[in-house]
Parts: C-alpha cells; sequence; structure tokens
C-alpha cells in the first residue's frame, strides 16, 4: 500500500518529537561542572581578599613574636624587653620577647628571614647582623637588604675607650704619646677578630698611627677581667658595660665614640671633640619585619615605633643602660642607612685583614 503525501508528513512530526525529548548528551555536562567551579571561584576569590584584607586592616589583633637573635640577661637583650613593653603599649597586644641565639646573630636572624610575613614575627636588627656579618661569613643565609622589610632603628649604642690603672694614663693624648714612642708595647683586648672591640681598635691605631698588640678573649667579660687585672692595658667595650668600673675608679675611660656625651659619663669626651670624628663606631639597632609584609602593617608597626621612641619613660631606661634612642630613622631610611653601614664596616673588616669564614 502506498503512503499518501499526508501520511508521510505525519510521520517526519513523530520522528522530530522523538529526537527532541532524547536525553542531553554527556558531553554538555563535562563543559558545565568545570564553568560551575570557576564561577564558584569567581565568588570566592573576592571574598578571600576582602577577608585578608580586613584582617591587615585590624592589624595587630593577637600576639606578636620578637625574636632577639642574642642570649637572655645582655645588654642587647635588656635594650629589647623596653621595646617589647612599650611597643606592647601602643599596639595594644602582647609583644613577647623570645631569644633564638647562636653564630653571632645568625641563627635567630635567619628564623625571621623565613618566617610568615604577617606582621606577627619581628626582629631586633643590630648592626653585627645586618652589617658585620655579611663580611665575615661566606654563605650568610639570609640578605639584610633582600630578607627584610625595615620598620625603624631604635637606639644605637657607643664605645668607650677605657684603660688599666697599671701606666696611669689620664687622656687619650697621653696614651697616643706614650704609644708612639713605644710601638707594639701597649696591648689591647677583644672579644675577637670580627667584635666591634677589635674592628674599633684596629681604626683607632690606623687614624693615629700608632701600633699596639691584640689580645683576643673568648668574650667581652674576659677582657674585663683582663683589664682589672693588668694583664691587658686598654680596651674598647658598651657604656653599659664599663659604666660601674669607671665610677667606682678600677679603670679610667678615655674617649667615647658617642655623638655627643654621655649622660651617665658626662666628664668622658668624644673622639669628634678630640680631633678624631671617624673614630665613630656604635653599635646599632633596629626592627624589622619578613619581606613581602603588608605594606599597612609595616606602617602600623612603624607608628607605634616612633610612639614609643618619643616617650621619655623608654629613653630615661635605654639611657640608663648606655644607650641612646633613636627617633626619625625608618623605611627607606633605614634601607639606605643598613646600605651604608654595610659598606663602612666592609672597608675596615678588609683594614683589619679578616677573612671571611
Amino acid at each position: 500500500m502506498r503512503r499518501t503525501r499526508s501520511g508521510s508528513i505525519r510521520h517526519r512530526r513523530r520522528l522530530r518529537r522523538t529526537r527532541n525529548t532524547d536525553p542531553p548528551r554527556t558531553h554538555n555536562l563535562a563543559i558545565e561542572e568545570p564553568m560551575r567551579k570557576i564561577l564558584l571561584l569567581s565568588l570566592l576569590v573576592p571574598l578571600m581578599l576582602f577577608g585578608a584584607a580586613r584582617a591587615d586592616e585590624q592589624y595587630p589583633v593577637r600576639p606578636i613574636n620578637f625574636v632577639v637573635p642574642f642570649p637572655a640577661g645582655g645588654a642587647t637583650d635588656l635594650a629589647a624587653r623596653t621595646l617589647a613593653k612599650h611597643l606592647t603599649k601602643n599596639l595594644g597586644v602582647s609583644v613577647v620577647v623570645q631569644n633564638k641565639a647562636g653564630a653571632s646573630g645568625v641563627v635567630g636572624t635567619q628564623f625571621v628571614a623565613h618566617a610568615k610575613p604577617d606582621g606577627y614575627t619581628l626582629l631586633l636588627g643590630a648592626s653585627g647582623t645586618l652589617a658585620t656579618n655579611p663580611w665575615l661569613y661566606k654563605n650568610l643565609p639570609y640578605s639584610p637588604e633582600r630578607s627584610f622589610e625595615p620598620v625603624g632603628v631604635f637606639s644605637e649604642s657607643p664605645l668607650v675607650l677605657v684603660v688599666g690603672k697599671s701606666h696611669g694614663f689620664r687622656s687619650l693624648k697621653q696614651l697616643l704619646d706614650y704609644t708612639r714612642e713605644h710601638p707594639g708595647k701597649i696591648n689591647f683586648g677583644t672579644a675577637g677578630p670580627g667584635s666591634a672591640m677589635n674592628l674599633t681598635s684596629q681604626l683607632l691605631q690606623r687614624i693615629t698611627k700608632t701600633k699596639m698588640t691584640q689580645v683576643p678573649f673568648k668574650g667581652a667579660a674576659d677582657a674585663m677581667t683582663a683589664l682589672l687585672s693588668g694583664t691587658i692595658d686598654l680596651m674598647f667595650d658598651y657604656a653599659v658595660t664599663v659604666t660601674p668600673q669607671v665610677h667606682s675608679g678600677s679603670i679610667a675611660a678615655l674617649a667615647t665614640t658617642a655623638k655627643s656625651r654621655l649622660s651617665r659619663l658626662p666628664n668622658v669626651p668624644t673622639f669628634t671633640e678630640l680631633g678624631y670624628p671617624d673614630i665613630s663606631l656604635r653599635a646599632w639597632f633596629g626592627l624589622l619585619v619578613p619581606a613581602g609584609t603588608p605594606h599597612n602593617v609595616v606602617a602600623r608597626l612603624e607608628t607605634a615605633l616612633q610612639k614609643t621612641l618619643s616617650d621619655p619613660e623608654f629613653k630615661a631606661p635605654i639611657e640608663s643602660q648606655g644607650s641612646v634612642a633613636v627617633e626619625g630613622v625608618t623605611g627607606r631610611a633605614f634601607a639606605d642607612f643598613i646600605k651604608s653601614e654595610k659598606q663602612r664596616w666592609k672597608d675596615l673588616i678588609k683594614a683589619a685583614g679578616i677573612v671571611p669564614q
């Protein structure tokens, strides 16, 4: 039997309806699933970023670790604890000192260099760890410039030239006159080749054109014992260490590397006063955070630090320790200062013939 034209049309319509009711092809699902994930991520990422930004804005919200790369109980540790006390007040959260000593400050400094850059790990940076160590160690595990964001300098500690009683020196001129007449006879104590005590002594000889003999010790305390006993003739050390001995009359202070006379040693002239402005080495200490710390977090720390430095209640104990509070050296100025100090100490270490280990 032959189909009519109208029957053929009805048959084709039934076929189209059948095709339209077929289930969707599986490759459409494969395309839709990634699209849903992309859409979900596009919604979540802004929320995550907003949450991180809010966390930065609210900084700080929990205790902050303040890493001191030197042993507890020393002059540096005392200064750090004084600073931590005042930062706690100005930041509104506890700033807790954590001593991580070892390898001339390398251990603690490296620890902070690799810490999370969120503002909750601070570093007490020092002239030794940031300006001297790069020339004393061949493979230093951090970079003073690239590993940290500088917040600001907070204090500096001048050195004092002190002599024992054996020669009866009471002025720098008497010491230098005797040394020129007897080259190599005067000996000086140091805490090792790269110590500030040694480098300042080397600088003194170079600038005054004198020759003395170095006697190295394990530390400054051993050198002081030798000075008191008459085993050595002179040494450089920090004011906080020598002041009690000077006041007792056990030793005499001839000059200090400070910019101006120290309040606790008002009768001791500076090297600048005595005509030697280049003998001005001072240990300095600053606050740093790991590189990559958000700018607003660094700014918050900088504000708290400067507020601390202007507080007489902070300055008084710092000065009683023989140090001087330093205001205004922050951010880029601090970074430039580290760079210039590195070059300065490099020249001194090279002149002293010290080879990196």
